[in-house]
C-alpha cells in the first residue's frame, strides 16, 4: 500500500510565491496610477456639476448664486455656494447655504488632489440671466502626480473639462 503525500513540495511553493510576487509588483503601480486618475476625474467632474447646478439654480430662482473657493495644495481646498448676496467662507461649517441648505465641499474625498492655480481663492457670481457677473477666473486645475484636468468656465457660465493626461476628456488647447 502506497502512501500519497498531501501538500506542496518546497519547489512548488517557491515557484508559486515567485509568480505572485511578480504579479504584485506589476499590478500595484498600475492600480495606484488608476486611483490617481480617478481622484482627479472625480474632483473635476464634481466641481463642474456643482457649477452647472449653481447656474441653473440662479436662473430658476431669479437670484445670484455666489461661488467661493479657497485654494491650496493636497486636498486643502474647498468651495461653496451662497444665495444671500455675500461670499461665504467654505472653511467654516454651514457658512455656505442655498435655499437654507448647506452647499460647501472640500477636497478630502479626492485624496491628495490639489486645486490650483496657486494659493488663495476667488469668487464668481452666477446671475439669473445665466452668465457670470464678472469675467471668468483663471482655469481651475486639478492635479495629482501625473494626472491633471482643467475645468474652464466661460463668461456665459458654461463649464467644460479638458486634460492632456486623462483620455476621457478632450485635450486642452496649447
Amino acid at each position: 500500500m502506497l502512501m500519497k503525500n498531501k501538500g506542496f513540495t518546497l519547489l512548488e511553493l517557491i515557484v508559486t510565491l515567485t509568480i505572485v510576487t511578480i504579479l504584485f509588483t506589476v499590478a500595484v503601480p498600475s492600480f495606484s496610477d488608476m486611483l490617481e486618475r480617478n481622484r482627479v476625474t472625480g474632483a473635476s467632474e464634481k466641481i463642474k456639476a456643482d457649477m452647472e447646478w449653481a447656474r441653473s439654480t440662479a436662473i430658476r430662482n431669479n437670484t445670484d448664486i455666489i461661488m467661493t473657493t479657497a485654494l491650496g495644495a493636497a486636498n486643502n481646498w474647498c468651495y461653496g455656494f451662497d444665495d444671500t448676496g455675500a461670499a461665504c467662507d467654505c472653511g467654516n461649517a454651514n457658512d455656505c447655504t442655498v435655499e437654507g441648505i448647506t452647499r460647501q465641499f472640500d477636497g478630502s474625498s479626492f485624496g491628495a488632489t490639489s486645486l490650483g492655480p496657486g494659493a488663495g481663492g476667488f469668487t464668481m457670481t452666477f446671475e439669473p440671466r445665466g452668465i457670470l457677473a464678472a469675467a471668468a477666473p483663471a482655469d481651475m486645475v486639478f492635479t495629482l502626480n501625473n494626472a491633471s484636468a482643467t475645468v474652464t468656465v466661460t463668461r456665459l457660465g458654461r463649464t467644460s473639462i479638458c486634460s492632456n493626461s486623462l483620455s476621457q476628456f478632450p485635450n486642452c488647447p496649447p
